[in-house]
């Protein structure tokens, strides 16, 4: 999976349109409303894959750890979906 994910030749417009209109397609709402987070967390050790010196604002200072996004889809008095 890594290999494939860093060196195959593939357009990220095209994924990125692909999935936009699947997740549209299966969750979509008129009323809907999507939500967008980014969440650092402090890590300490050498065996953490992406853990690098970057500001967090969880610590408030520039420290060992990692940045992540998360979004949800979300529908008035419905359901709330998330995807990481």
């Amino acid at each position: 999976m890594q290999r494939l994910l860093r060196w195959a030749d593939w357009d990220v417009d095209g994924v990125c349109d692909d999935l936009r209109a699947y997740v549209t397609g299966q969750l979509g709402e008129p009323d809907g409303v999507l939500i967008a987070d980014e969440t650092g967390f402090l890590k300490k050790g050498t065996r953490s894959a992406g853990v690098q010196r970057q500001y967090s604002g969880t610590a408030g200072r520039a420290d060992s750890g990692r940045t992540t996004a998360r979004s949800a889809c979300s529908w008035p008095m419905r359901r709330r979906v998330s995807m990481r």
